[in-house]
């Protein structure tokens, strides 16, 4: 019978967690090659999806096994929404950057064509959902093949 000291789970250190940083660029990698790379460089999708995972994937990471929320669904989930974080965030921060430098009638004609995202510039429509839904499908596979390396380990171990 083990205890929650002996549950490698129910004190999440930062070893635990930080190898979400390597796994989601990975699979974001094998997205962009498998997407063909047409919408962003290889560059680009790492550089984007290590910062993402490191930003925002290793909090929720650590909340998710700190809470015992450790079912490859919920992991999954999670792993889903804190992905698609880092691009509202840009989003939003690059509707504000127009707001702010050239005024809401400037910003709202650009947001008619596309979503202003700084550094990238105007991304279609089209182009920015697809992008969403792939950092959905990146996350939420990310944080599956996190679970099948380490969670289910952990679980066949306690």
């Amino acid at each position: 019978m083990s205890g929650p000291i002996d549950d490698p789970l129910s004190t999440p250190e930062p070893w635990r967690v930080l190898p979400i940083v390597a796994i989601v660029p990975a699979v974001a990698m094998l997205f962009w090659w498998a997407d063909d790379g047409s919408r962003a460089s290889a560059g680009e999708m790492a550089a984007f999806a290590t910062a993402g995972a490191g930003l925002v994937g290793v909090p929720v990471l650590f909340w998710s096994l700190d809470h015992g929320r450790t079912r490859p669904g919920q992991l999954a989930a999670l792993g889903a929404c804190a992905a698609v974080v880092p691009l509202l965030a840009a989003l939003c921060s690059g509707i504000l950057g127009r707001m702010l430098f050239d005024g809401w009638p400037h910003a709202s004609r650009i947001l008619e064509v596309g979503a202003p995202i700084p550094t990238y510039g105007v991304m279609p429509w089209p182009t920015f959902l697809l992008s969403l839904l792939q950092s959905t499908v990146v996350g939420a596979t990310g944080t599956v093949v996190y679970w099948l390396i380490f969670v289910r380990r952990w679980h066949m171990r306690a």
